[in-house]
């Protein structure tokens, strides 16, 4: 038998986490919570009304999810701008956060699948937005891939 979780303990290191992790946190706890459950922590924060889709409509593949966010990244729906830190320097935009955290969740979903055709999708786009920096999503001070712990130029 495991202990239980210590609660007091669990709050304090939720709080240390950056902004990307708790994002990261968040996209899979809406993936995995059942919808009772979802309604409950987020209904007075959200309105889910407008985030329903008809009883019997399949939910989105893995590949699909991966390419509505490929097209989102290349449309520039993550692109935002740099946010004043203080006199010496600049912050990524939470836009880039946001990317990071929906970014690393897919990728995280395609890896537990073993889907190497939808990883391979997402690191080319991980290469992309390297490529065109401050194009589609804005990067201070590292690549994308860095982010990830991935190698690009492996297969």
């Amino acid at each position: 038998m495991t202990d239980a979780i210590n609660r007091e303990s669990l709050r304090a290191a939720t709080r240390a986490l950056s902004d990307e992790q708790r994002r990261i946190a968040l996209e899979r706890a809406v993936e995995r919570l059942p919808d009772a459950t979802l309604e409950e922590l987020l209904g007075d924060l959200v309105m889910l009304q407008e985030h329903r889709t008809p009883s019997g409509t399949p939910p989105p593949s893995l590949s699909e999810r991966i390419a509505a966010h490929v097209d989102a990244t290349r449309r520039g729906d993550f692109l935002g701008k740099y946010e004043m830190r203080n006199r010496h320097g600049q912050r990524e935009p939470s836009q880039t956060r946001a990317w990071i955290a929906a970014t690393w969740h897919l990728l995280d979903l395609a890896r537990k699948a073993g889907d190497e055709a939808n990883l391979r999708a997402l690191k080319a786009l991980v290469e992309e937005v390297d490529e065109r920096p401050d194009e589609l999503v804005v990067f201070e001070d590292a690549n994308a891939g860095d982010h990830f712990g991935i190698d690009l130029d492996r297969p």
